[in-house]
């Protein structure tokens, strides 16, 4: 990673995963109108609490992982990942695949709710079969329309002032998992089980390792804004985010380790924040 220098090509995944959140919030806007459901706490005023829960669970399920690294839980590590991408992708199923339907004029097939939850459980097995198994080509392409839908859904779920409180809060614990946290310490045990890890839980690309959890958050808000807000402010947010991703590359180049989160999504929010708070148009 000392050698690492930003070409322009290292932008590819960013910007792939940023295109694709676009398509996936615009089908979901088409398909279903207003949210199906709300990933918030249904009490007004609750996206501080939002805030906290989402933290927290990002905060526990990184110590968990480090902690299970460090004692060489590989088997409980591999059954704990598989199990949470498996729940995610099924899930996605469920919200996307009627939308497609719709989307493609073909909704109106005549399919039981168990024959539908089956389709589903066989397609997300199909997907996590080429993650894990096949890999690749195919697991890369897969891992960034996983990124992108599910930072897409998120983005069309949650209301604007918990998206932004969440994204504020998760950059400033990104900061610190990187620096000093699990993930810096995770990087450092430096063993099968830690490199295995990482790599199940990064896009790799071009000698980079990308955070899966750094492309849904980019995905959810530029969805986000694309669903909710004027032109004008997601062309302005499009460049704010593009740019913060060059400078964390140029601080990844500097450094060899550096969160993705802070530079990239802080300045958005902020002005997201304001324009919400203000009623600004």
């Amino acid at each position: 990673m000392s050698n690492f220098k930003v070409k322009i090509y290292h932008f590819l995944p960013f910007l792939l995963t940023i295109l694709l959140s676009i398509l996936f919030a615009y089908i979901l806007l088409k398909a279903y109108n207003i949210p199906p459901l709300r990933l918030t706490f249904p009490v007004k005023g609750s996206f501080l609490f939002d805030a906290f829960y989402f933290t927290l669970t990002v905060a526990f399920a990184g110590l968990a992982v480090y902690m299970l690294s460090k004692h060489k839980r590989f088997k409980i590590l591999k059954v704990l990942i598989f199990l949470s991408y498996f729940t995610i992708v099924f899930i996605l199923y469920v919200f996307y695949l009627p939308a497609f339907l719709w989307f493609i004029g073909v909704f109106n097939l005549s399919l039981s709710l168990p024959a539908f939850f089956l389709v589903c459980i066989v397609a997300a097995s199909l997907t996590l079969y080429c993650i894990f198994v096949v890999k690749g080509l195919p697991r890369n392409i897969l891992i960034l329309v996983f990124v992108s839908s599910l930072g897409a859904l998120l983005g069309f779920t949650i209301p604007t002032l918990s998206l932004t409180t969440i994204l504020l809060a998760l950059s400033i614990y990104d900061a610190f998992a990187v620096s000093v946290g699990p993930i810096r310490k995770l990087v450092t045990l430096a063993d099968s089980t830690s490199k295995w890890v990482l790599t199940e839980l990064s896009f790799t690309y071009k000698n980079i390792f990308i955070g899966l959890g750094d492309l849904i958050l980019y995905s959810s808000l530029i969805a986000h804004i694309y669903i909710f807000f004027s032109l004008q402010i997601f062309l302005l947010c499009f460049i704010i985010v593009l740019l913060g991703i060059f400078l964390s590359l140029k601080m990844l180049e500097k450094w060899g380790m550096f969160p993705g989160l802070p530079i990239t999504i802080i300045p958005p929010v902020i002005l997201l924040l304001t324009i919400t708070l203000f009623n600004l148009t």
